[in-house]
């Protein structure tokens, strides 16, 4: 990873903390008020940074910063109506910056470490329209088992599996599964959601 990379967090936070106090020494509301909003903001590219480091961007393994943030405006909806996606992984660093980055797509976000959680979720009716899973979990049960077991009782939501092996990828594949390979950036994250959630198109 290229030391700019390394910097791109800490320069957004930097920014955030200046507009901050530019915003303490501001007598007019309304200027705090937006102020305040542009320094959220810079928070928030600087959250994109640091996801976009730890999760890697493709061909680039040890991780590189992609300049993803302006594209996503904050609580931008992906549809007509806020969809909710199951987002199921095992490690809760992973788990809390892949949420994140899902929030700032507009999706609400529910959580599962493992498919045995997830399955509960679904089973209990929770208004679910996406299981997003790694494929290499703990527990008796891993991403594909859970996205068969999906497809069987629960057809109607969609799934997409992630990982960085070759050989899962592979078999889910095969069984005609959505793969996203790991490592990505946001940007893939986001289109692949998207192309999963499509309808599919009508034809003659």
């Amino acid at each position: 990873m290229s030391d700019t990379a390394q910097l791109i967090p800490g320069l957004y936070r930097e920014a955030a903390e200046q507009v901050r106090e530019l915003a303490r020494r501001s007598h007019l509301t309304d200027v705090r008020s937006d102020l305040l909003e542009l320094s959220a903001r810079f928070e928030r590219l600087a959250a994109y940074a640091d996801a976009a480091i730890r999760l890697g961007a493709p061909g680039h393994p040890h991780g590189e910063v992609v300049p993803i943030a302006a594209e996503y405006p904050s609580n931008a909806s992906p549809g007509p109506a806020r969809m909710t996606v199951l987002l199921v992984e095992d490690d809760p660093e992973v788990a809390d910056m892949i949420a994140l980055l899902l929030e700032e797509f507009g999706y609400e976000v529910r959580l599962a470490a493992d498919a045995g959680q997830a399955l509960s979720l679904v089973r209990r009716g929770d208004a679910i329209d996406l299981v997003f899973s790694d494929i290499v979990m703990p527990g008796g049960l891993n991403g594909v088992d859970l996205a068969r077991t999906m497809r069987r009782r629960f057809p109607q939501i969609a799934v997409l599996l992630t990982t960085g092996y070759g050989t899962e990828a592979g078999t889910a594949r095969e069984e005609g599964f959505a793969i996203l390979p790991k490592p990505f950036c946001p940007e893939l994250l986001d289109q692949a959601i998207r192309d999963v959630l499509r309808p599919p198109a009508m034809t003659a």
